[in-house]
C-alpha cells in the first residue's frame, strides 16, 4: 500500500517519514480492515512524478530518435500501464495503437498546449 504525504514540501527527498507512518497505517485499516494486524516488512519513499497538465508523457522524446517515453502520470501509472503500453508498442511496431496518445505527446509543451483534466481518481 503506498500513500503521499500532502504536507510534504515539493522536492526530491526520498527520506522515510516515519512520524507520517501511523496515518499510512490508520487510512490502510480504514479501507482495508485486516492491514491492522499485518506487520510491516518494508517501508520505502519515492517520487511522485508530475508534468505542469498533470497528463503523462507518451511518445517518443523530443531530440533523442529511438527514446520512447511512457511516464508522468501522476500516481495513475498502474491503472493506465496495460493499454498505455499495448498502445506505445503499436505505435512503435508502426500499428495503430487500441488507445489515441496523440494527446499525450511530450511535444505539446513546445507549443503551449496542455490537456485539461479536472478529475481525479
Amino acid at each position: 500500500m503506498g500513500m503521499g504525504d500532502p504536507t510534504q514540501p515539493i522536492g526530491e527527498d526520498l527520506t522515510v517519514d516515519w512520524d507520517f507512518l501511523p496515518k499510512v497505517v490508520e487510512e490502510g485499516s480504514r479501507r482495508l480492515p485486516a492491514l491492522g494486524q499485518a506487520a510491516l516488512r518494508t517501508v520505502w519513499a519515492g517520487l511522485y512524478e508530475m508534468t505542469p497538465d498533470r497528463q503523462p508523457l507518451v511518445g517518443m522524446a523530443p531530440g533523442r530518435p529511438g527514446l520512447w517515453l511512457a511516464c508522468g502520470f501522476s500516481g495513475h501509472g498502474f491503472m493506465m500501464a496495460p493499454p498505455v503500453g499495448e498502445s506505445l508498442a503499436a505505435v512503435i511496431c508502426g500499428a495503430s495503437p487500441q488507445v489515441e496518445l496523440s494527446p499525450f505527446s511530450p511535444l505539446r509543451f513546445a507549443g503551449g498546449r496542455l490537456v485539461p483534466e479536472s478529475v481525479f481518481i
